[in-house]
């Protein structure tokens, strides 16, 4: 859950300044073009193969030199919480390479990490991301930042609903000034103290937030690992993965996965995620790792 520590690194992150620069090597895999472009975060822009990327009160310029990531704009402490750089990632990821389904979507992408967002700002983005996607949640966020000095409105803060709908928000707009207003301190106060259940349910009291962007928020924002969002796209892999487990409906999934992987449930959902939408609409069977196909070649009698 967000805790001290979330607050900690946002206000270091305020003090730094664009000179502090980190160079951090991660304990394991990491693959920052794949985490950035991943669908977690959405105010950011490539250039030169670097990302600068705009989250809250952070603003920094990230890139990859083969296992090396060099941050700008942050101290090492910052860029590690931010990037999940760190042994609790890898020993989740480990875990969930127990799981014979997970293993080759995991041997593919396994660089992909979940970052750790700022609240405020992951409840704005999902509420902009339903019935959307990645370039046009981009475009609302960018807009809406644009209208208020390059960064989100504070929350509790009063959003005009004419710079609502110029970032082309369209019906999405009344969601975003009414939650906006709803997130006072004591509300926010609230989602920081409160655990997965507490927080899901309160989060689904703000206009514009059913229980898959209450899922999201948890993920991404508040650091719940077990909230596992599911959309159609999700719906649909947890259906080719687990085909026996017939699946009536968004929630069976949920409940399955999360009985499944528990507090490892967010970072599964993220790799499946990936594996989803670049690869299951042309997918004939469930994935296999590189071993996996090759028992079967054997059992055929084929040599390579």
């Amino acid at each position: 859950m967000a805790t001290t520590t979330g607050r900690t690194i946002a206000a270091r992150a305020r003090r730094g300044t664009h000179h502090t620069r980190a160079r951090i090597i991660s304990p394991g895999q990491f693959d920052l073009a794949l985490t950035i472009e991943s669908g977690q975060a959405f105010r950011y822009t490539k250039e030169n193969g670097a990302y600068r990327l705009r989250n809250g009160a952070i603003e920094v310029t990230l890139r990859q030199e083969n296992d090396v990531i060099i941050c700008e704009g942050a101290d090492e402490r910052t860029a590690r919480h931010l990037l999940r750089i760190d042994l609790e990632h890898e020993a989740g990821k480990a875990r969930l390479e127990q799981d014979l389904v997970l293993q080759p979507i995991i041997e593919r992408y396994g660089g992909l990490r979940i970052l750790r967002q700022d609240m405020h700002e992951t409840i704005i983005a999902f509420i902009c991301s339903a019935n959307s996607n990645i370039p046009k949640i981009r475009q609302n966020l960018t807009l809406l930042a644009q209208a208020h000095g390059e960064r989100l409105p504070p929350p509790g803060t009063a959003i005009n609903i004419d710079a609502a709908r110029a970032a082309k928000t369209g019906y999405r707009a009344q969601y975003i000034v009414d939650t906006n207003r709803m997130l006072t301190r004591n509300f926010v106060q609230q989602l920081k103290r409160g655990n997965y259940e507490q927080n899901h349910a309160l989060l689904r009291t703000l206009p514009g937030i059913g229980p898959k962007v209450a899922d999201c928020v948890c993920l991404y924002g508040l650091d719940h690992g077990e909230a596992f969002p599911v959309d159609v796209h999700i719906f649909r892999a947890m259906k080719a993965l687990f085909p026996r487990a017939g699946f009536k409906n968004e929630r069976e999934a949920k409940d399955f996965a999360q009985q499944r992987w528990k507090k490892d449930a967010g970072l599964a959902q993220q790799y499946i995620f990936e594996w989803a939408r670049k690869e299951l609409s042309s997918a004939k069977r469930r994935p296999q790792t590189k071993n996996q196909r090759l028992v079967k070649r054997k059992k055929r009698g084929v040599a390579r």
